[in-house]
Order: structure tokens, then sequence, then C-alpha cells
């Protein structure tokens, strides 16, 4: 199955954890999932970075800012608690 694509287009002030926030409010992923955004295959930015910055270092030859996403459960236990 296919993931979804999304093209968001952002101001190149903003910092990257914008796009974080966008992707969990567009997963709707809970509050025990971690969420990745991997820039180009190949780096994971710092959340304080902008996006103009990243856009100038990162940028495809095509010019455009490529962004994969991955979801881990990362926070909580599935398991129920027993009483001993």
């Amino acid at each position: 199955m296919p993931l979804p694509c999304y093209t968001v287009i952002v101001i190149l002030t903003w910092f990257y954890l914008y796009l974080v926030v966008v992707g969990r409010n567009r997963l709707s992923l809970t509050g025990n999932h971690a969420l990745y955004l991997i820039i180009n295959k190949r780096t994971i930015a710092s959340m304080t970075e902008t996006i103009g910055r990243l856009y100038q270092t990162e940028q495809d030859e095509d010019g455009f800012l490529y962004v994969t996403y991955t979801s881990q459960e990362a926070f909580g236990c599935c398991c129920s608690r027993q009483s001993l």
C-alpha cells in the first residue's frame, strides 16, 4: 500500500518543528508515537533549524525539499499492569 504524499507550503523563517507538528496532525498520531522526519533520505534535522536553512543546504536538484516520515510507538507500555 503506497504511503500518502503531502505537499506543504511553509514560510522559510519557520522552524523545522512546524513540519513535525503538521505531520503529527495530518497522520493523527497519538501521544505514544514518535514521529521522525528524514530530509532527502539521509538527514534528521534539529528542531530549531529554520526551513529556509534546511532548504539552502538540503534542496534537491529540482528545487524541492523532500521529507520522508516514519513513526514508532515509543512511549508508554502496551501491557496492562497487574496487581501482585
